[in-house]
């Protein structure tokens, strides 16, 4: 059974006893009867330091190995645009509810619909301070936010509408970029914030604009995970036919991988939950649509990463 050393001494006496070096720094025999007694165990310093080390190792940094970069230049990637997905919907939500009051002034938005909406802000927050590098606040802000996203999913499944299969993947889902925010350590170039920036509010467009088009009373053709889905395609398709092999070559295939799996549970949630009506067939039908373009466009990245990377070696 292996666990963290961590201090200076830990990792002289595992250079002495065992010979290995970087190994030493990170890892130690706790079968060792006289180990602890004479080191003691790790404390939670250590093991945050040693955890830090690890990340700026596999997701490197500016000065690290061009592979190591490469890697921590997709993950940056998943957290960035995972974020951006998180606010943008977050701003859409609130928009939607002033709409509705302002158009069906009879409709009364519940307390909870409010709470969701006012407290799903605070991705739009943790969104921000990342890319005015406050790393470690944007995290913080990021569990906040997942907090009221966890508490609307479940009163989701409460009522009945939602399997708590698909809940636990939604917050993994949701969880994701904060999970990617380990790759903005003290070593990660700075993000270039104007673009960012720029998406935020070209987004917020974009979803009131195909939720206008798309979403009618008498019938709603694009859910929020097909929005997602469909843009997903549309960058996918724009790095197949330009050929770009940059980050977003890597970060893409995982950003679409994680929808496919949201896609396919909704799906089974909406012919399970849902009247089996021209409502729910229409749903079900163009989120096969886009399930299955997302296999068709999300193949040739990876093929075309896996061949560029065996090429490399």
């Amino acid at each position: 059974m292996w666990r963290v050393i961590g201090s200076k001494e830990r990792v002289e006496h595992y250079v002495r006893e065992r010979g290995g070096l970087f190994n030493g720094a990170v890892f130690g025999d706790s079968n060792d009867p006289g180990f602890d007694a004479e080191y003691g165990r790790p404390s939670w310093t250590e093991v945050a330091s040693v955890v830090g080390l690890a990340a700026r190792l596999s997701f490197g940094g500016t000065l690290a190995p061009p592979r190591s970069f490469a890697r921590g230049e997709v993950v940056r990637r998943v957290a960035l645009a995972g974020l951006l997905a998180h606010a943008v919907s977050a701003i859409v939500g609130v928009i939607s509810l002033l709409v509705t009051q302002t158009r069906f002034p009879e409709y009364r938005v519940s307390d909870l619909d409010i709470l969701w909406a006012l407290g799903a802000l605070l991705w739009v927050g943790s969104y921000l301070v990342l890319l005015a590098d406050s790393r470690r606040l944007a995290a913080w802000l990021g569990a906040a936010a997942l907090v009221p996203s966890v508490l609307d999913t479940a009163t989701d499944v409460w009522s009945g509408g939602v399997s708590v299969a698909t809940a636990a993947y939604r917050f993994l889902v949701a969880a994701l970029p904060l999970l990617a925010l380990v790759a903005f350590h003290r070593d990660a170039p700075t993000v270039r914030a104007r673009p960012w920036l720029i998406a935020l509010p070209v987004g917020v467009v974009a979803v009131m604009a195909a939720a206008l088009v798309t979403q009618t009373p008498g019938a709603v053709a694009l859910d929020w995970p097909g929005m997602l889905c469909v843009a997903t395609v549309v960058a996918g398709l724009a790095l197949l036919v330009t050929g770009r092999r940059g980050p977003w070559a890597g970060a893409l295939p995982v950003l679409a991988i994680a929808l496919l799996g949201e896609r396919v549970l909704t799906l089974i949630d909406y012919s399970r939950f849902s009247a089996p009506d021209s409502q729910t067939s229409l749903l079900i039908t163009t989120g096969l649509v886009q399930a299955t373009a997302l296999v068709l466009v999300t193949a040739p990245l990876v093929i075309r990463r896996v061949m560029v990377r065996d090429h490399a070696r």
